[in-house]
């Protein structure tokens, strides 16, 4: 199971938080990661999270997909290898997207609405 944050917490309450998570076997991914301006923000945090996500948006030109998306997955990849994370990139939304991101170096597991809706089960009682 995972638990996704957008926004890091301050050390003081991640450090305890993640402490308690863990010891559930729950994972923490920190999503919202953006571009790699926003490597300062989260660099401290690293050691208590268990992966990383960079949602991309569904645009694309003809010729594939923007050069700073590879840049992006190439650097918030080597971070995730260097720190022992996951590397999660979000927002697929076709097949051509799907394959071209199958190629890239890096990237552990694939989200978006290509692979369809997420719902949660119907639990009978």
């Amino acid at each position: 199971m995972y638990i996704e944050i957008d926004r890091i917490p301050v050390l003081d309450l991640l450090i305890p938080m993640a402490a308690f998570y863990h010891e559930s076997g729950i994972k923490i991914v920190l999503s919202q990661i953006g571009s790699n301006r926003h490597f300062e923000q989260v660099n401290a945090s690293l050691q208590y999270i268990d992966g990383i996500k960079l949602t991309i948006q569904s645009t694309t030109d003809a010729i594939g997909m923007p050069p700073e998306l590879s840049k992006d997955i190439q650097f918030w990849g080597e971070i995730a290898t260097n720190w022992k994370i996951e590397f999660i990139v979000a927002g697929v939304a076709d097949e051509s997207m799907f394959t071209w991101l199958q190629n890239q170096d890096y990237v552990d597991y694939l989200e978006g609405p290509y692979f369809g809706t997420a719902e949660l089960p119907l639990l009978m009682s």
